[in-house]
């Protein structure tokens, strides 16, 4: 996937989220966790991935899987990522994962 495309599909999960990440970005906007502000659907061009938060301040992403998620193509996300020094923490069930990564 080209740079050009990954930033159109983010532009369009910006426009279009998941019910998850509706109420995650309620908490997250506007600087009301902490002060810090967050990016939504930011593209990682080095790993070819889109992320569905990250705070640039601290290094912090968060992913949040569910049901529209691909669980190999998130597999094989993570992996990029992981090779980029990110740090994965999982919790929730097999379809509501929310991930974050902690760039080292």
């Amino acid at each position: 996937m080209t740079e050009a495309e990954l930033l159109k599909r983010a532009k369009e999960m910006r426009r279009n989220p998941t019910e998850p990440e509706k109420r995650l970005w309620r908490s997250l906007s506007n600087s009301q966790l902490a002060g810090y502000k967050f990016r939504r659907q930011h593209v990682v061009l080095e790993a070819l991935a889109i992320i569905d938060f990250l705070c640039p301040a601290v290094g912090l992403g968060i992913e949040i899987d569910g049901e529209t998620h691909d669980v190999e193509a998130d597999e094989r996300r993570d992996r990029r990522l992981d090779a980029l020094g990110a740090i994965f923490q999982c919790g929730g069930d097999r379809h509501h994962q929310r991930r974050v990564a902690r760039h080292k």
